[in-house]
């Protein structure tokens, strides 16, 4: 699923900041809850921009599952 599909579409900005705020926004949340986010990141290499994010499959299906639903 790409970012404009879920943030507001392609001219709300940069998807790479609007995924980053988006998160951001969930820190509390994550951190009280103790659990870990349902993804993995990395760091872009230096001299880069940007970070490399990446789903379990059996995560995936959870999320395409709830997006068929709608």
């Amino acid at each position: 699923m790409r970012a404009d599909n879920v943030l507001g579409g392609p001219d709300e900005g940069d998807p790479a900041r609007r995924v980053a705020g988006v998160l951001a926004g969930t820190s509390k949340a994550r951190g009280n809850s103790d659990r870990r986010y349902p993804f993995h990141w990395w760091e872009a290499p230096e001299g880069a921009a940007g970070a490399t994010y990446a789903v379990r499959p059996s995560v995936a299906a959870v999320f395409l599952a709830a997006q068929l639903d709608q």
